[in-house]
């Protein structure tokens, strides 16, 4: 995030801070939410034979993906706005400076969303293929390009590339 945004020296001149901590808490969910989508869904295609007659992995998967994807974007608002209600204005500003200051953070932030975009334009294409509902594979291949981007982030970590 801190390619698009300005990050100043000091936490205290940080502009459009609920924009970004609120910018960052939903980026986060995508992941996690389609992360808990992917495990659910690939488990029930393993385990349930009914699942495996009635509908393919892909299909399966994009499905729970988006389910997982608007579910945690729910909680995590809501999360969001019970633990910052009340709070000065100084707490979003340096929160949000922080997220701007680690590198790591903004490492995950761009993989992740190089991973949304191509899994979006991913899940369009699998979608037609299987018959998922457009808006669904759209928001099941964007969570699940956002995974893969993660890990593909922590691979390049491991063979030295951060």
């Amino acid at each position: 995030m801190n390619r698009i945004t300005d990050h100043p020296a000091y936490a205290e001149d940080q502009p459009h801070a609920h924009l970004l901590l609120t910018t960052h808490v939903l980026h986060r969910a995508i992941t996690v939410g389609s992360l808990f989508g992917i495990i659910y869904g690939g488990g029930r295609f393993a385990l349930s034979s009914s699942a495996r007659t009635a509908t393919t992995l892909p299909a399966i998967l994009l499905r729970s993906s988006s389910t997982g994807v608007l579910v945690s974007s729910g909680i995590s608002a809501l999360a969001l706005a019970g633990r910052m209600y009340g709070r000065e204005e100084i707490e979003w500003k340096d929160r949000s400076w922080r997220l701007l200051e680690s590198r790591g953070q903004n490492q995950a932030d761009e993989w992740s969303a190089a991973g949304m975009v191509s899994g979006a334009m991913g899940g369009v294409v699998v979608g037609r293929s299987v018959g998922v509902v457009t808006y669904r594979a759209v928001v099941g291949g964007a969570g699940m390009g956002s995974v893969l981007g993660v890990m593909a982030m922590m691979a390049w970590r491991q063979v030295g590339g951060g």
